[in-house]
């Protein structure tokens, strides 16, 4: 039976005359298939045939030039009559009137012509699609070329396409993987591989080799995709709590194609922006919590350029430590204080602890930023410190509270001490306790209920002192916060005469005692005794003396001795009475009447 063939638009096309619609057709999508040795490749193939009809046998037949239905057959549907060359090496696949087939394991004698033939039961002949496809098997090695919808060199958002093929032929029936920087990324079922809008991340060296045979790997080919940095990323070294002076490294990392050629470092504040330095690291030795903040690195190439940040926290044991005393101003006893503690610290502070000290000696006090100190006295006065602490380290700092008090504890002295004798000096002095120290003395006098102000100062003096000045005496003590009054303080003067009396009738006693012996002696001697001699025993002369010492201070009357004294004078008599005793029966004495022989001393004092 007469075949005729059409070719449209690369496609092929074998009809049975005179029944085109319904009609027995067999298409070959490419007539001219180029394969690799020891490769696979894919004949492409489907058919139609009438829908009353039947198929009855299909077949692929190599290289017929006369005999359509003479054996042997690459593939037949019942089985039968099949090359042995083919065998294991032919994949049919039957699906929605496909005709196609897979040839594995190529070799060069697989080139030839290849035509599907069909049998339906309405014909009695079956139908063989010509002119059928030709497969040529090459032996060369594959390249990989690059088409790009850009200009010569690739930039992002270009349209890219891969081919694999060789100097003369263009594989496309082959299924190919794809290799990236020498490992397996991509399979096709052609021997090309497309990229729209291509992004630096398809940058590297791409080989390609047929699927079921790798070992024929085409040399590589670089994608070189032109991109400005990207992925720009800050390091720092070394990693975790960066301290105050230590030193710090900064590292800058980018992708770039071409490669970066600058690194400039800046570092901000707010809207601020510093330029620190350039290079790809930047040092930072001894850091000081000056340093911390954020620092950014700029990565730049001839395409473009891209920043990336990172902050610097530097750790510092606290400093700047202070203490504050709320209310400011004045402590005064009876009053509320607060004590605060403050310092800058990274971290922030975790612990304060408080202590007071008195010399060598600390006490501590308490804990937390305050501390209060409710109804304060005097003896709170010193000097008190905070430590602040966190993990890096401590600081302290002092502050003196000063309590301020109203005069307490006075008490007046009296200089000079003893018996205060009229027409002395006598110095009054005042002692207290306050804070500030006493601004007045006032000194005051009472008699009875009568309170007299007697003068100012801390000491009070009262000279050429008489009887008068005798009395109960005391001081205030005042400040600006008060003021207190001392215990009454007793100054008895006594008399002028006094001492110098008792200087003069003690010598003239002495004086009298002397004579009354010498007296007594002489007139025991001169008397005789009963037989004109002196006798031993019991006829001698006793003589006693009396001493009498009066003070008379007004007019005398109705006494022996000299005549009164004037009014307006002091006399003072010492008198001497010499009584001879008698002796009686038992050899005691008695007294005789009074003796006229009585002497008498006056003694008259002189103001």
């Amino acid at each position: 039976m007469g075949v005729r063939g059409a070719v449209f638009l690369g496609l092929t096309l074998s009809i049975l005359p005179g029944v085109l619609g319904g009609a027995l057709v067999v298409m070959y999508p490419a007539s001219q298939i180029c394969a690799l040795r020891g490769s696979s490749v894919l004949i492409p193939c489907t058919y139609n045939y009438p829908d009353n009809a039947t198929v009855t046998e299909r077949k692929w037949s190599k290289d017929i030039t006369s005999n359509w239905d003479a054996p042997p057959y690459i593939y037949q549907s019942n089985g039968a009559s099949l090359d042995s060359d083919y065998t294991g090496r032919v994949q049919y696949t039957e699906i929605n009137k496909s005709c196609r087939f897979m040839l594995t394991g190529i070799k060069n004698n697989d080139s030839g012509s290849y035509y599907f033939r069909i049998k339906i039961n309405m014909q009695p002949n079956a139908y063989s699609g010509v002119p059928g496809v030709s497969l040529n098997v090459v032996d060369q090695t594959l390249i990989v070329t690059v088409t790009s919808t850009g200009s010569d060199e690739i930039f992002l958002v270009d349209n890219v396409t891969l081919t694999c093929s060789t100097t003369s032929c263009s594989p496309n029936q082959t299924e190919f993987t794809w290799f990236k920087d020498g490992r397996p990324t991509y399979n096709t079922t052609s021997n090309t591989l497309s990229f729209n809008n291509v992004s630096y991340g398809l940058y590297g060296n791409y080989s390609c080799a047929p699927k079921d045979n790798t070992s024929i790997q085409s040399p590589q080919i670089t994608l070189n995709v032109k991109y400005a940095p990207v992925n720009t990323s800050v390091s720092v070294s070394p990693s975790g709590e960066i301290v105050e002076g230590s030193s710090v490294t900064l590292t800058c990392s980018s992708n770039a194609n071409p490669p970066v050629q600058n690194y400039t470092w800046f570092k901000t504040n707010g809207a601020a922006v510093w330029e620190k330095g350039s290079g790809q690291s930047f040092t930072i030795t001894n850091i000081s919590p000056g340093d911390s903040g954020q620092y950014y690195c700029e990565a730049q190439n001839s395409i473009g350029a891209q920043n990336s940040s990172v902050t610097l926290n530097v750790q510092y044991a606290p400093k700047s430590t202070s203490v504050s005393v709320s209310p400011s101003g004045e402590i005064v006893e009876g009053s509320s204080v607060t004590l605060t503690c403050s310092s800058n610290a990274n971290p922030p502070v975790q612990n304060y602890t408080w202590f007071k000290t008195n010399g060598a000696a600390v006490w501590e006090k308490g804990s937390g930023q305050s501390f209060n100190i409710t109804e304060v006295i005097s003896g709170d006065s010193g000097q008190y410190y905070c430590e602040a602490q966190n993990s890096i380290g401590a600081q302290k700092s002092s502050v003196t509270l000063n309590v301020q008090y109203a005069p307490k504890d006075t008490s007046v002295s009296v200089s000079p001490s003893g018996e205060i004798v009229e027409g002395s000096s006598v110095t009054l002095t005042c002692s207290s306790n306050a804070n500030p120290p006493e601004q007045n003395y006032t000194w005051f006098k009472t008699n009875g209920a009568a309170v007299l102000e007697k003068g100012s100062g801390q000491s009070f003096n009262i000279t050429e002192i008489s009887s008068g000045d005798s009395g109960q005496y005391y001081c205030e003590a005042q400040n600006k916060h008060g003021a207190h009054n001392s215990t009454a303080v007793s100054v008895t003067v006594a008399g002028k005469l006094n001492l110098a009396l008792i200087l003069a009738v003690s010598g003239t006693v002495l004086f009298l005692i002397i004579v009354a012996v010498v007296v007594v002696i002489a007139v025991n001697r001169r008397k005789p005794g009963p037989s004109g001699e002196k006798t031993n025993s019991g006829t001698q002369g006793v003589a006693e003396i009396f001493f009498e010492n009066t003070a008379i201070s007004q007019t005398l009357g109705g006494e022996k001795g000299p005549s009164a004294a004037a009014p307006d004078e002091d006399l003072n008599y010492a008198a001497i009475h010499f009584q001879a005793k008698t002796p009686v029966g038992n050899g005691s004495t008695k007294p005789e009447e009074d003796d006229p022989s009585v002497i008498y001393s006056a003694v008259k004092g002189q103001s």
